[in-house]
């Protein structure tokens, strides 16, 4: 398997991971919680793996321009890949504009945004040249 498949499918599993997190979060915000200890585990758990989503974020575009790369030799192309990864980097830029508080409603558009990742994402999966 050449490497830029590879790279591809560790992306898209990080990307994946990504969103799941917010999943969880959706979830266990209409979740009754047994005790209030309970909540607070969750809510330090899920602090501790924002962390993580804030780094794989990173991770995420450097893999995804490296895979672009080598795939079709630049990532300066009309190709679903680059449609996903534009989307990627406006949400990463979404992220750091609201926390220096330069856009109001960050949190709210960066999860909008990353239901729409998901799609770009099934579409570059599935019709990757859909383009030409």
């Amino acid at each position: 398997m050449e490497i830029y498949l590879v790279l591809g499918e560790i992306t898209a599993f990080l990307l994946i991971l990504n969103i799941c997190y917010y999943l969880v979060k959706l979830y266990y915000k209409r979740h009754k919680f047994s005790s209030k200890e309970a909540k607070q585990k969750f809510i330090q758990r899920m602090k501790k793996i924002s962390i993580f989503h804030r780094y794989n974020g990173i991770i995420i575009v450097i893999l995804a321009i490296i895979h672009g790369t080598l795939a079709l030799g630049t990532i300066f192309t009309l190709h679903t890949g680059t449609i996903l990864l534009s989307a990627i980097i406006i949400n990463l830029l979404i992220y750091v504009l609201g926390r220096l508080k330069l856009l109001k409603k960050w949190l709210l558009i960066h999860r909008y945004m990353a239901f729409l990742i998901f799609i770009f994402l099934i579409i570059h999966l599935t019709v990757p040249s859909l383009f030409g």
